[in-house]
């Protein structure tokens, strides 16, 4: 769905650890809320953001979860500086619309 987009898909990770160690070659990240092993999206979206430079220390970043609806858990992932969130079923217009408006922030 990135691609018909228009966007490069510069890896696929599947852990915590992956995604805070692969981010530094992308320009965006789409998150799932439940990674394998156990790990947090949310945790590893605060540990780019922690680990981040200058040069992508806004970079977008759009959750997708399943679990939106779970107490709190869209306010926590929205506090994230310069996030989006999509509930599942993800939508290609959905996510569109959060990637356009995420990068007219910039």
């Amino acid at each position: 769905m990135i691609r018909t987009l228009g966007y490069k898909v510069c890896g696929t990770v599947a852990t915590e650890s992956a995604a805070v160690a692969e981010v530094a070659e992308c320009n965006a990240v789409l998150m799932d809320f439940r990674l394998a092993g156990g790990g947090s999206g949310l945790a590893a979206a605060r540990k780019i953001r922690e680990n981040a430079d200058m040069e992508n220390a806004d970079m977008p970043i759009v959750f997708c979860t399943a679990y939106a609806e779970e107490a709190g858990l869209a306010e926590q992932m929205l506090a994230v500086r310069h996030a989006a969130l999509i509930p599942k079923p993800v939508s290609r217009a959905k996510l569109e619309q959060a990637l356009t408006q995420l990068f007219a922030d910039d």
